[in-house]
């Protein structure tokens, strides 16, 4: 065998394209003498998995010493079993799950090491790259059946769907909750945002959860979510559950937080994809740079920008340079690209650049598209009739992507240049374990400095990052000396109760305190406008949105909203039966451009009726409902109109049944073959036998009927 090269020739050898005839051998055996060394197995496996990117170059002799390599440093799953030795062959069959031995899976060793952990009872915090696979060590826990109720907390409804899915093929073992209010099975699967998870009632007494992106926890990252998964992180510990938190790129746990918490943290750079940093050359501007990148490159294409107007931009540089209009590819997931780009033209607006990016394989993906056409763009990228994915960060936490290539365009989020955490997970979209074994990612402006990452849980740490909103929901004896003095302003005060104050969980104590002296200055004032049942009028619409706007929407979120224009936006939903082109040639007058006018229609649906509207209300008719009852005042109750602002006004379960994939304008064409029910669980009952019916098809066009048979297929046979 010719002699072993230094790292840096084999790394040079293997990313240059250098022919591996005559190589092979020498890069092999630098990557043995790599492995043998402990300390440098990571290396070892990078260049392993270059090797692999080429395999079909290497002779069989050398293919057999490249699985030897492949056990050695533990990256099982990419063995070809018929070339092992019996040995090697028995550690195979070892790393193979018993809960997915149908599935033929099987584990790369520390996958196997981390599973064997938590079969046998270990709670542990895993931080792994984005390539690791945690995902499939909690598909052999569920597979596993140890465990009869389980809590998976995720972040995002995307990624709610996402998990769903991939878990539904357990759904005849398993009942899968979504929502707070579905059914319980012997044997259920809760898989909740935070928010939705503290709304079931009673809280179930859980074997085991599962928080992803545990990283939430600490407040340094979204505050006011933040504070709501440290309650749910509480909530939780107190069933005594075993638990499984995992995330990327984390180095430390807090000094602050208990010691044997610290010590469950497992800490591994065990990758599966090797990724290529590239830096992108000056361009007199920043479109020639993009569109050089494009054009220079094979592969499907994640675009990373900071916000959905920049993500608006740089599709349309894409579609000026395809010459505007459609691709000239003529494959059938092309022509799939074509029918959904019609359909978006025809349900929400014929201009709307997301919809024409589509009919040129570019896909957009934002906070303002709706839920089901995020998950179909998504799909559509995957299926290859789609090129191009241009993102803000929707999709850097956890949504799966077949991206080869990841595009750095901007250095920025939420006005912050990237800190190498961030950076990170957006480095970890490019490359896809069996489809891609070496990304790219193209950075436009370098890359942060390497850091350590600590995180803190604030409710278990009591620490002064800890808010007032979490702290106030600990039991008075396990509070810390420090803790008690910050919160006692909000416990010895006589204008609220503070079980009303924990009730409203996850809101500032203090603005919720002003807001009850607000109403206690003025009781008459308010009592007049407050004390509504059913639907308000638009004054008393009017009046309880000034109360949110002024105490409890923070001023980042408000934007250009008053309390008149809200009432007046939340009446035109009404108006619109669901029609988002109606709303858009109201809103057309209000916005700079058509594109903008489309996407504050689809922001307020989404963002203010689904979550800050209802949310606020329900908060402020708990404190209207003690302030005036105890005065001997009537008393509003807003329960109804929050629930039917949530729903848009619609028929139940119609937009629930967007977070399923389907769209709310296919969803209203079903409801004639009854696509009715009174529950959730019995709504997904009437999808399946509604889909099943072949006169569907006849009002239906190609995408819908797609999107349908999708969304069933996505519910698993239960």
């Amino acid at each position: 065998m010719a002699a072993a090269l230094t790292v840096d020739e084999a790394n040079q050898l293997l990313r240059n394209g250098t022919p591996l005839n005559g190589n092979a051998f020498p890069i092999m055996g630098t990557i043995a003498r790599l492995a043998v060394d402990g300390e440098s197995e990571t290396e070892a496996r990078d260049l392993l998995i270059r090797v692999l990117d080429r395999r079909e170059d290497l002779s069989a002799g050398e293919q057999e010493l490249l699985d030897s390599l492949v056990v050695r440093t533990g990256l099982y799953p990419y063995a070809a079993p018929e070339r092992l030795s019996t040995a090697e062959q028995i550690a195979f069959e070892f790393h193979k799950p018993e809960p997915l031995e149908a599935e033929e899976f099987v584990f790369h060793s520390m996958q196997r090491e981390v599973y064997e952990r938590l079969i046998n009872g270990q709670s542990l915090l895993l931080s792994a790259p984005t390539s690791f696979g945690k995902s499939v060590i909690t598909d052999a826990l569920v597979a596993s059946e140890k465990w009869n109720t389980i809590a998976i907390v995720v972040p995002t409804l995307a990624l709610i769907d996402e998990t769903r899915r991939r878990l539904a093929r357990f759904s005849d073992r398993y009942k899968i909750n979504t929502f707070p209010n579905q059914a319980r099975d012997v044997r259920t699967l809760f898989i909740m945002t935070q928010e939705r998870l503290l709304e079931v009632e009673p809280f179930p007494e859980f074997d085991l959860f599962i928080i992803d992106e545990f990283y939430k926890l600490d407040s340094d990252t979204d505050p006011e979510r933040a504070g709501l998964l440290n309650i749910a992180w509480d909530r939780l510990r107190r069933t005594g559950a075993q638990f499984y938190l995992t995330g990327p790129n984390i180095s430390n746990l807090s000094e602050s937080l208990p010691e044997a918490l610290r010590e469950s943290l497992v800490v591994t750079d065990f990758r599966t994809v090797a990724v290529d940093l590239v830096e992108v050359p000056q361009k007199p501007t920043e479109r020639e740079r993009v569109l050089s990148v494009c054009e220079g490159i094979d592969g499907q294409t994640l675009i990373y920008c900071r916000t959905p107007a920049r993500v608006r931009e740089v599709g349309r540089w894409l579609l000026e340079a395809h010459g505007g209009g459609v691709s000239s590819a003529t494959s059938p997931q092309v022509a799939t690209g074509l029918v959904a780009a019609s359909w978006v033209a025809e349900n929400y607006d014929p201009e709307w650049t997301a919809g024409r990016c589509l009919a040129a394989g570019i896909g957009l993906h934002h906070a303002r598209i709706p839920r089901a056409l995020q998950h179909h763009t998504v799909r559509l990228f995957n299926l290859g009739a789609l090129k191009y994915l241009i993102c803000t960060s929707t999709l850097i936490e956890g949504v799966n992507t077949a991206a080869e290539n990841v595009l750095v365009v901007d250095s920025v989020l939420n006005r912050r240049a990237l800190d190498y955490f961030t950076f990170s997970n957006i480095r970890g979209r490019a490359g896809r374990m069996f489809r891609h074994f070496v990304g790219k990612v193209y950075l436009f402006a370098g890359s942060p400095q390497p850091e350590q990452t600590t995180i803190d849980i604030p409710i278990a740490s009591q620490s002064p990052r800890a808010s007032a909103a979490t702290l106030i929901q600990l039991p008075d004896e396990e509070l810390s000396d420090a803790a008690r003095a910050r919160i006692e302003p909000y416990v010895n005060q006589d204008d609220l109760d503070l079980e009303t104050i924990k009730a409203n969980r996850g809101l500032d104590p203090e603005r919720q305190l002003a807001l009850a002296r607000t109403l206690r200055s003025n009781v008459r004032y308010w009592n007049q406008r407050l004390a509504w049942t059913g639907y308000p009028t638009f004054d008393q619409t009017v009046a309880v949105s000034s109360l949110m706007l002024d105490h409890l929407v923070p001023s980042q979120q408000k934007g250009r909203v008053t309390d008149r224009s809200l009432a007046a936006r939340l009446n035109a939903v009404r108006r619109s039966e669901g029609s988002i082109p109606q709303l858009v040639e109201e809103q057309v007058r209000f916005s700079p451009s058509r594109d903008e006018a489309v996407e504050d229609v689809l922001f307020f649906n989404r963002n203010w009726m689904g979550h800050i509207f209802p949310r606020s209300l329900m908060a402020i008719d708990r404190i209207q409902q003690e302030i005036f009852q105890e005065l001997g005042l009537p008393v509003g109750s807003y329960a109804f109109y929050a629930s039917e602002v949530e729903r848009l006004f619609l028929p139940p379960f119609i937009v629930t049944l967007e977070e399923f994939g389907l769209p709310i304008p296919v969803s209203l064409k079903l409801r004639s073959f009854g696509l009715a029910a009174d529950s959730l669980d019995e709504m997904l009952r009437r999808l399946k036998v509604v889909a099943a019916n072949p006169r569907v098809s006849e009002v239906l066009d190609i995408f819908e009927r797609e999107m349908l048979d999708e969304v069933v297929a996505g519910l698993g046979p239960r």
